[in-house]
């Protein structure tokens, strides 16, 4: 990374620093081994980037109590806002970042050198498969993230616009999606916080530039209304891509100019510039169902991707599983009855 981007204004990490079922890896207590793990890798980066400004996001394996959990408000969140907020408030950018992190997961980054603001939020909270606080079970969270996001956007001064960084995007996984051969349209997050996040990202006048996303270990530009969404690729290889790290100029309107992607082939590391456009001129049915998932974010991904017949098939296959069920139990009851 250093090779190829020197030295960057801003480093962007938009979560997952842990494998996933960290806890079952680890050696000793789960949050301990968090604790170091997380040490080394804010270490790491320091030392490769001593001048940048960071900005980072809570993924789905960032809790070590379990995927998909959050560890809001304890000691472990606290250490963690702790490691990460020399990086994140370089030269006074995030001065509430450490107490707002460690509560929340959610914060804004001023960046000095252009007229930006970096809200980062915890689309985790949203998602279809949230288990919780690690405490327990999470009671209001995800509202109170909402309408922090809706206040923080309509505050926007006129001459700054937003980046909003999260981890999982908003819209539907095109990868799970055609892994169920289109019988599931598998939406990332929940119906009403995703409705909620689209419009606030397409809103004219919460002035957002563009967003940032990760999870979908591949790389896709999603559109909310006429705000990207880069949802970019990763370092690990766990779902059979290839290792990815990209670099990126942003002018002080928030317009992305020069995007490269560097991947891992082998044993180099090798550029692939993208052309402004980012088009697909062709598309087949597979290919059908990325498109939709890139430019519908909403109710209409099913009706876009020709699924509507696949997807109301499964409901009337459970329901005749569950009559099936219940006329053998029912059967066997009267068997039984008829016995005695």
């Amino acid at each position: 990374m250093r090779r190829a981007a020197p030295n960057p204004d801003v480093v962007v990490l938009p979560g997952d620093f842990y494998m996933h079922r960290f806890a079952g890896a680890a050696k000793g207590p789960a949050d301990e081994a968090g604790v170091r793990t997380l040490s080394r890798i804010v270490n790491d980066f320091s030392r490769a980037f001593p001048r940048a400004q960071f900005v980072v996001a809570l993924g789905n394996n960032d809790a070590p109590c379990g995927d998909y959990r959050s560890e809001l408000g304890t000691p472990f969140a606290r250490a963690i806002a702790h490691l990460w907020a020399p990086l994140v408030d370089r030269r006074g950018a995030a001065p509430d970042f450490e107490n707002a992190f460690a509560r929340n997961g959610y914060y804004v980054a001023n960046v000095p050198a252009l007229h930006l603001r970096i809200v980062a939020i915890d689309t985790v909270l949203w998602s279809q498969i949230y288990g919780g606080n690690c405490e327990a079970r999470s009671s209001g969270a995800p509202a109170r993230q909402l309408a922090w996001l809706d206040a923080t956007l309509r505050a926007t001064r006129p001459d700054t616009h937003n980046v909003v960084l999260m981890h999982v995007p908003p819209g539907y996984d095109a990868f799970a999606t055609q892994l169920a051969h289109g019988l599931v349209a598998w939406p990332y997050l929940l119906g009403a916080d995703n409705s909620a996040l689209v419009r606030a990202l397409a809103s004219p006048q919460n002035r957002v530039a563009f967003a940032i996303a990760g999870h979908a270990h591949r790389f896709n530009v999603r559109v909310a209304g006429d705000t990207r969404v880069v949802d970019i690729g990763s370092i690990s290889p766990i779902y059979g891509t290839d290792p990815v790290f990209y670099t990126m100029r942003v002018d002080d309107a928030g317009g992305i100019g020069a995007f490269t992607a560097w991947s891992y082939d082998d044993s180099r590391w090798l550029p692939r510039a993208f052309e402004a456009g980012w088009e697909t001129p062709q598309l087949d049915a597979r290919g059908r169902i990325a498109y939709c998932a890139q430019t519908e974010l909403g109710d209409g991904f099913v009706r876009c991707a020709n699924l509507q017949r696949r997807v109301a098939i499964v409901p009337v296959v459970l329901v005749a599983i569950g009559l099936a069920i219940a006329l053998l139990a029912f059967a066997m009851i009267r068997r039984r009855r008829a016995a005695t």
